[in-house]
């Protein structure tokens, strides 16, 4: 592809040489032909002596050093069409593979993709150009939207709704049942959990993660959100749009969370706690109580970030504390 494609596609503009572009290279380790993303704040000076490569650079960089290269409006989003346009995405073979089960009563569209030994049971809907991946497990009444991506070992129970463009990874399960137990006579009671998962459009979950279905009313996954690797999001918890949730974060259940919420590693949110829009929960931070203003928040129980900042400080500072205490006291 010609660097002056290239601009096209992702609508940025070309100085210098139109060379060809075949591969993206970070910056410490150019390959010749690559597009080399310049988005950090502190580049060597060395790198733009490099030829043979094409930078993707912000709005009033000095390219004046650089051979060849793309000045985008938004370089982020440009670099995320530009690693689209040289390396597209892959899409599986349309159709039902022959080792497939596919139910009677299914209604699938006619240009999906199902692999090898998945499994889709009674009633379940899936809509044009959605894959499903070998050994994927599609339960009743699953509804699955357009274009979305089911892949190998994923466990959808019966009654779950997904919507369009949602990507599923491997090994996650989505509806199991909900944690919930009353103790009686010395005993756990289960309680049934009735209700299903609301997964709306654009949601991507990454692999060896759980969503619960509610007990009386759904779990829902907001629009946009994005879930990482091995994350519990519990019964009947309702999720905003464009959320975010690092690695290991979880929320219990019957929990709420606004728009824009980012959920950092580690961190976890009590049972009932509601946390509005626009809130950061950094790694490890424990939100017990609920949150009603937009801002930064850490530790555990979660404070505030200038609150967290200091109890930090206070809590390194303690040797010294203990030392100026025992001093105090042996001049009593």
């Amino acid at each position: 592809m010609k660097a002056s494609e290239l601009a096209e596609i992702i609508n940025a503009e070309l100085k210098g040489e139109d060379i060809d572009v075949c591969c993206v290279s970070p910056y410490d380790n150019i390959a010749e032909g690559s597009l080399v993303p310049l988005l950090e704040k502190k580049i060597p000076e060395d790198v733009y002596s490099s030829k043979n490569c094409l930078f993707l650079v912000k709005k009033d960089f000095d390219t004046s050093q650089c051979v060849s290269s793309l000045v985008a409006e938004d370089a982020e989003l440009a670099l995320v069409a530009a690693v689209n346009a040289i390396y597209p995405p892959k899409k599986k073979e349309l159709g039902v593979h022959a080792n497939a089960y596919v139910s009677n009563s299914a209604i699938l569209a006619e240009d999906i993709s199902v692999g090898a030994f998945a499994v889709i049971e009674d009633g379940a809907e899936i809509g044009r150009g959605t894959q499903v991946y070998p050994g994927a497990v599609i339960g009743e009444g699953v509804k699955i939207g357009e274009n979305c991506i089911i892949y190998s070992n994923v466990s959808i129970y019966d009654g779950c709704t997904l919507g369009d463009r949602v990507i599923i990874h491997s090994g996650t399960v989505i509806g199991s049942d909900g944690f919930g137990y009353y103790q009686k006579m010395g005993t756990n009671v289960k309680i049934p959990h009735i209700a299903s998962v609301v997964i709306e459009n654009d949601v991507e979950i990454g692999s060896n993660s759980c969503v619960d279905r509610g007990k009386f009313s759904d779990t829902v996954v907001g629009e946009g959100t994005k879930i990482d690797n091995q994350v519990q999001v519990a019964h009947n918890v309702v999720m905003g749009k464009h959320n975010i949730m690092a690695g290991q974060s979880a929320i219990a259940g019957s929990s709420r969370t606004g728009d824009y919420v980012m959920v950092g590693a580690r961190a976890g949110i009590g049972d009932h706690v509601s946390v509005c829009s626009k809130v950061m929960l950094a790694a490890g931070t424990g939100a017990i109580f609920d949150i009603d203003k937009p801002g930064i928040y850490g530790g555990a129980p979660a404070t505030t970030r200038k609150g967290w900042m200091r109890e930090i400080a206070l809590v390194r500072d303690l040797p010294n504390i203990v030392k100026r205490i025992s001093e105090l006291e042996k001049n009593k």
